[in-house]
């Protein structure tokens, strides 16, 4: 079993003979037939992506270039060396690359009304065409990009959920195609979340990345947890960050004070780029690669879950991607986990299933990091073995998708900080949880 989905199980065809004697053809019980809606909702998609990708292009083509004369009189001896984009010169690079006329900085900064008509067109019509709201504020360039980025997502949505349904569902296809799935669904969301931050965010944004990690990062709080299918709500949750080199040690421990029910994982974690307590980085950018046992004990039900997992979890620093991003960062994560089921009441009876990991996520920083600094996040998470479980909706997919939380965290100087989190699935889960760093470079 993958991402949480029981696989219909197929039948071969096969002749028989009734109760008279006459030959008769038994069909599969899940046939692989493809409904007609479906090929039509794939075709859709791609004609989606293609004119996306089409009006990028067209966006994309660069404006009549000025003439030498015209050049001479505005970059002779100004101050910006005839580059009318904004930001540093090396933003200048990133954002604009060969064209000095995209992201042209105003004369003045831009009026409410202009930044209001900006946010109302990353609404309608940004939700669907992506970098709407950074079109009509005057950055073309990071309109482009993000109308880009969203024809980008339609495509792997359209490729992995197409695999899905003309395979069948197949095992040996599932899994693949529904990693290319919600990766194409976290780039079609972040890039619509990424245009509402371009015209919503000063210019700069509201922090910058942290260049550094402590050594040493500690949390102790409290978490509500509501779930209608369990009686426990009430934990204390402690949670324990070492780190050593580009080696880090994360225990965690989830203990319900009115259930007999506890959930202990540990998470060893190697970071081969990004920022170490000893080395600091350019920005926030950083590549781990996790391996994690979790052991989830439930005492009153009668059973156990244990869980082996790989986790391959990233963060982009959206400035790299365009100026006009800057102060805003993305997060994704793809992995594979086992689960052994151990009941209580009838001891060697073990099962064991496979489960997709997969997690996006769109976040922007607070403050200046030094001393005080933090971040706010919003993701998804496709995991289902947590307290949050899997997302309850009407229909025939209720269940198949993860939950969706936020996270902000803040430290207020150089020691102490909270954090705040809130995940909602089949269960709602929040809480606070205070916090305490020590070494490096935080």
């Amino acid at each position: 079993m993958c991402c949480n989905d029981v696989e219909p199980r197929v039948v071969p065809a096969a002749v028989e003979r009734n109760q008279l004697g006459q030959r008769v053809t038994r069909r599969p019980e899940a046939a692989a037939r493809v409904p007609v809606g479906s090929l039509r909702g794939i075709h859709l998609g791609l004609r989606w992506a293609v004119a996306t990708a089409a009006l990028a292009t067209l966006l994309t083509s660069s404006p009549a270039r000025a003439e030498p004369s015209d050049m001479a009189d505005r970059g002779a001896g100004s101050d910006n060396d005839g580059a009318e984009c904004t930001a540093t010169e090396d933003q200048v690079r990133r954002s604009c690359g060969a064209n000095p006329a995209c992201n042209a900085a105003p004369e003045d900064p831009p009026t409410v009304l202009h930044r209001s008509a900006a946010v109302a067109a990353g609404l309608v019509p940004g939700l669907l065409v992506h970098g709407a709201g950074s079109f009509v504020l005057g950055r073309p360039c990071t309109a482009r990009r993000l109308l880009a980025a969203e024809g980008i997502g339609i495509g792997l949505l359209a490729v992995g959920g197409g695999a899905i349904v003309l395979s069948g569902a197949a095992r040996d296809i599932v899994g693949p195609a529904a990693a290319l799935s919600i990766a194409g669904l976290g780039l079609f969301s972040l890039s619509a979340l990424a245009d509402l931050y371009s015209v919503t965010a000063p210019q700069g944004g509201w922090g910058k990345a942290p260049t550094g990690v402590p050594r040493w990062e500690t949390s102790l709080g409290y978490r509500y947890v509501y779930d209608p299918q369990f009686s426990y709500r009430h934990f204390l949750v402690d949670t324990m960050h070492v780190r050593a080199g580009r080696w880090r040690l994360s225990p965690s421990v989830w203990m319900s004070s009115d259930d007999a029910n506890e959930r202990m994982r540990l998470v060893t974690a190697l970071r081969p780029w990004g920022p170490t307590p000893d080395e600091r980085a350019r920005d926030g950018s950083f590549a781990d690669a996790e391996f994690a046992l979790t052991h989830h004990r439930f005492a009153r039900e009668g059973f156990d879950i244990t869980t082996v997992e790989a986790f391959a979890l990233g963060r982009f620093d959206l400035e790299r991607f365009d100026a006009g991003l800057s102060g805003s960062f993305a997060d994704f994560g793809v992995g594979a986990a086992t689960q052994v089921y151990d009941w209580e009441t009838d001891a060697g009876n073990r099962q064991s299933t496979t489960m997709l990991l997969a997690r996006f996520g769109f976040g922007a920083y607070l403050g200046k990091q030094a001393p005080s600094g933090g971040h706010v996040l919003v993701y998804y998470d496709h995991r289902h073995d947590g307290y949050a479980g899997g997302f309850l909706n009407l229909g025939v997919g209720s269940g198949v998708a993860g939950h969706f939380g936020l996270q902000s965290v803040y430290y207020f100087d150089d020691r102490y900080g909270l954090q705040l989190e809130a995940q909602l699935g089949s269960a709602w889960v929040a809480g606070l949880s205070a916090r305490f760093r020590a070494g490096g470079a935080p």
